[in-house]
């Protein structure tokens, strides 16, 4: 990830980017994108994850039904 303000990050950055949740009783949650930054705060409240895991960026928007 890069921490460097003067470099221009893609609009599709967070749309590409995986994510992961870890709920209650160990139920894991993998594949997930997120269309912005409201979808990916509503899912936070609806789930409320014990853990969050930030993975990696890919060509296109990851998805559960895509894999």
């Amino acid at each position: 990830m890069c921490l460097r303000r003067d470099v221009a990050v893609p609009k599709t950055y967070f749309v590409h980017r995986e994510f992961s949740f870890t709920l209650k009783d160990d139920i894991y949650i993998r594949y997930l994108s997120f269309a912005d930054l409201e979808e990916f705060e509503k899912e936070l409240q609806k789930r409320c994850p014990y853990k969050i895991d930030i993975g990696a960026v890919f060509s296109h928007r990851v998805c559960v039904l895509c894999v």
